[in-house]
């Protein structure tokens, strides 16, 4: 559903107070504006991932499941890995391809469910979708991982890779820096850095890379003060040494913490499962910062003294599968249409003996679909003669009258099955095939 305009409504606000106009009597000419492409796009994407409500908007997959017809699913993994195997119904997508997809093949009217391997992908598409004006928008915790145990992609990367926590307090040491310079028009930045990053693909890196060279990274911890010092009730310890933290939902404006990112080294952002830093990664991304994601947030860091947003057992399912592609809008509209049909007994499928037809003969419009040839050799009374590629056309021209029911005839009674459904389907019912 394409119903949040949040970021729409703070630019068209913000231009209507920078873009100052003179009485028409003073002859002043019109102020100049000050705001730039990044103050722009910084209120936009701030004013989604400091919304509580809806940033990171996670959804559980046993939730999913027991509501599946009330969501409409969207799988980012590959192709063949979603061939393979995806949530009932679900349509394939791509962070590339995600917003021509939804405005041509991926329906509307539902809130939607982004699925990826392990939920941390899914968060670049979950914002891009929300700054897009695509509201309702969920992604799946834990991904695809949650949904059925054969897809599991963190047991394996959940470890204590995190030997000695740093427990002191980094920010008195941050410094401000001057804001990336953004070159698009201010009308229109939103959108075309929301595209920016979706054709970047998702940026992640995992700690093993930030460890090798922590001083080569801007570190930003994305808890709440008192996990960040290793006081709080979610059993981490501490932080990666030279983090620095960024409160959630309260630091990353341009009043806030923002002026503290330097544009001059990579910065990497981490949480507790990537989910969320994922989408203030994207964020960040559409700002001009070169930003990552920690891959597997926490969970790959003290894995055993989490006490919350852990990967383990009560996350883990064996949900049906799906495989090969979901049907088009198109698909369904004709199945349905077809099952109304061969599900008819009293339709389907619908023979007539030539006994009865030759009792009843002024009742019906024969149609004869054999070959010309065998047609003038001899036919029954007042038949038409037609062929499976012509039917529609000599039945739609009116060169066969439609005022009778149709009973069609070919050699054995078999390829008149095909005549008799295409004419069932072009609403002609009452048709028969000669047995």
């Amino acid at each position: 559903m394409k119903t949040r305009l949040t970021w729409l409504l703070i630019l068209m606000l913000a231009l209507n107070v920078f873009w100052g106009c003179s009485d028409d009597d003073d002859g002043d000419d019109p102020v100049t504006p000050t705001e730039t492409a990044f103050e722009v796009m910084a209120a936009a994407g701030a004013a989604y991932i400091n919304d509580s409500a809806q940033c990171p908007g996670v959804f559980s997959a046993a939730s999913l499941e027991a509501n599946l017809d009330l969501y409409t699913v969207i799988d980012i993994r590959s192709e063949a890995d979603y061939l393979d195997g995806h949530i009932p119904g679900a349509y394939h997508s791509s962070l590339g391809t995600l917003l021509d997809d939804l405005a041509n093949e991926i329906p509307s009217g539902k809130p939607y469910v982004v699925a990826c391997y392990t939920g941390q992908g899914a968060g670049h598409a979950k914002i891009a979708m929300e700054l897009a004006g695509y509201g309702d928008v969920f992604s799946l915790l834990f991904g695809m991982s949650s949904w059925n145990t054969t897809l599991d992609s963190w047991t394996g990367n959940c470890a204590n890779n995190l030997v000695a926590p740093e427990t002191t307090n980094n920010n008195a040491d941050l410094t401000e820096h001057a804001f990336p310079t953004l070159s698009e028009d201010n009308s229109t930045v939103v959108a075309d850095r929301v595209d920016a990053m979706l054709t970047a693909g998702f940026k992640g890196v995992p700690y093993s890379t930030v460890e090798a060279s922590p001083e080569s990274y801007f570190i930003i911890n994305y808890f709440g003060e008192a996990d960040y010092l290793g006081e709080g009730e979610s059993g981490v310890p501490g932080h990666i040494g030279g983090a620095y933290q960024f409160t959630p939902y309260a630091s990353l404006g341009i009043e806030q913490m923002l002026p503290n990112v330097p544009t001059d080294m990579p910065v990497v952002v981490y949480c507790w499962t990537g989910q969320h830093s994922s989408q203030i990664t994207a964020y960040l991304n559409m700002l001009g910062y070169d930003a990552y994601s920690l891959k597997f947030g926490s969970n790959g860091l003290f894995y055993d003294d989490l006490t919350a947003h852990k990967w383990g057992a009560g996350a883990q399912n064996d949900f049906a599968l799906e495989v090969g592609y979901a049907p088009s809008g198109a698909f369904e509209t004709i199945a349905t249409s077809l099952l109304d049909y061969v599900n008819d007994i009293d339709d389907c499928p619908g023979v007539m003996s030539a006994v009865d037809l030759y009792d009843n003969l002024d009742m019906w419009t024969v149609i004869d679909i054999r070959s010309a040839a065998h047609y003038d050799e001899g036919h029954i009374e007042g038949a038409y003669n037609s062929s499976l590629g012509t039917l529609r056309a000599d039945v739609e021209s009116g060169d066969i009258p439609s005022d009778l029911p149709f009973i069609v005839a070919c050699y054995t009674g078999q390829a008149a099955g095909h005549a008799k459904i295409a004419l069932e389907m072009m609403g002609y019912e009452d048709t028969k095939s000669l047995l």
